[in-house]
């Protein structure tokens, strides 16, 4: 990022997911925010949306299981009353 000369360089946040997948600082550079602090890490949109991707996913997975729980859980019970009346 370049510097204004009237504005003090800021502290660079760099997304963490990126370094970890090697990339060079450059490309994990999400920003600038104002000291005091040496470098920090957020994450990158990218990542932020891979993340919501992941927890939606995990989401509506679950929410299929309990669903499957339930019916299994309805099925027992009917079962149980042709059983023992």
């Amino acid at each position: 990022m370049p510097e204004l000369p009237c504005y003090p360089p800021g502290v660079r946040v760099f997304c963490a997911w990126c370094l970890k997948e090697g990339k060079p600082d450059a490309e994990a550079l999400i920003g600038e925010k104002q000291p005091p602090a040496d470098d920090s890490h957020g994450i990158c949109p990218a990542h932020r949306t891979d993340i919501e991707d992941r927890v939606m996913a995990l989401r509506l997975d679950a929410e299929r299981r309990r669903i499957e729980a339930e019916q299994q859980r309805e099925e027992a019970e009917r079962l149980h009353k042709l059983v023992d009346p």
